[in-house]
């Protein structure tokens, strides 16, 4: 049963309605049944995990690569914003003599005592900058894979351990805003607002659990490395309910050893941008249908949003993207045929839905 909640009065009529007409008692095969998909990352929980577990990781320290590797990495798939080739070159030279030093630290300190280092503080906030303003200027598909370099030489089984930390950290931390600032060499001061903390979005645990019950499938498809996603979706105990073969994310290529290489899989379909359209293809020709919905929150959904055939999408007001910013005008007008939008608004405070299309937001 779905229940009221945060959600707003025409999206709880409307994601009723649906079970309701969709929903069905018997059948015989699976692809009979209808099917629903959604986004991960600020859809349907408070926050992005793949930005957790790349803190905490960085927190750590917790790579499995030297310094040349690092410097491999971090120059590996780079497309320069017009005028910064300078200043990346120079941030990247930084970063791996910071972190030169910190592997040398590391034979001699525990983590707590290298966490008091100035080249520790200098590292992580340089990290940051790089791998969440500068990757992301430099277009979504090179930020979405330019972070998943980071778990080169990792087995998968140490990136889910990795991830269950991760989140099982976030969980429990208070949710907030971390700064992190740095002055470089050449005297440029670099600065990033990393919103920190992970919440579950109780809203969305019983949409999921409603669909089910009315026999209606429920997919999730994202951007972040489907591993990382799986230790969230998959864990019993925080009740989303997700099992293996229903979360499509990224993969990334292994080498002889079983080590995850920094390669992306990209053989067969790529779930960013255009590519979670191809998964909504892909899941339609296995059930001959349309899904009836789709959920999310940013440009990154876009296309996935625009899906042909697609009944109803429902946008989670979390990003002011242009593209989706479009898509929020559309749930403000009267649907007369086509897909029907809705907007949602969230409480950044509260970590829940709320009854407005508004959202409530900690910056």
């Amino acid at each position: 049963m779905l229940d009221k909640l945060g959600w707003t009065d025409r999206n709880y009529n409307v994601l009723k309605d649906i079970i309701k007409k969709y929903g069905i008692e018997d059948f015989k095969d699976k692809y009979e049944k209808n099917f629903v998909v959604s986004d991960w990352d600020n859809t349907v929980l408070m926050y992005d995990v793949q930005d957790a577990v790349f803190l905490y990781q960085l927190e750590n320290l917790d790579y499995n690569f030297n310094s040349f590797e690092l410097k491999y990495i971090l120059e590996k798939d780079i497309v320069y914003p017009k005028g910064k080739e300078d200043f990346i070159d120079n941030l990247i030279s930084e970063i791996v003599e910071d972190y030169e030093k910190l592997c040398a630290l590391k034979e001699k300190l525990s983590l707590e005592e290298i966490k008091k280092e100035q080249c520790y503080s200098n590292f992580i906030a340089k990290m940051v900058y790089i791998h969440m303003e500068v990757n992301f200027e430099m277009g979504y598909k090179i930020y979405c894979y330019r972070m998943l370099y980071l778990f080169y030489n990792m087995a998968e089984e140490e990136v889910r351990t990795l991830s269950q930390k991760a989140i099982e950290h976030w969980l429990k931390r208070d949710m907030g805003i971390i700064n992190f600032n740095a002055r470089l060499r050449k005297g440029q001061r670099i600065n990033y607002d990393f919103k920190v903390g992970l919440r579950k979005i109780q809203e969305q645990i019983n949409l999921f659990s409603a669909l089910r019950e009315s026999n209606i499938d429920v997919y999730i498809c994202t951007s972040s490395l489907q591993i990382v996603i799986e230790e969230f979706a998959l864990n019993e105990k925080l009740g989303y309910g997700f099992k293996r073969g229903e979360v499509k994310g990224l993969k990334l290529l292994v080498d002889e050893r079983g080590k995850f290489l920094p390669e992306v899989d990209e053989e067969g379909m790529v779930p960013i941008l255009e590519g979670k359209r191809e998964y909504l293809n892909y899941l339609s020709n296995l059930y001959s249908k349309p899904p009836i919905l789709f959920m999310g929150d940013s440009d990154g959904d876009y296309y996935a949003l625009t899906y042909e055939k697609l009944k109803v999408a429902l946008i989670v007001n979390a990003n002011d993207d242009e593209l989706i910013g479009a898509l929020k005008r559309k749930a403000k007008e009267e649907c007369k045929e086509g897909t029907l939008y809705l907007l949602q608004g969230r409480d950044e405070i509260n970590y829940s839905f709320r009854n407005s299309t508004k959202s409530i937001t900690r910056m």
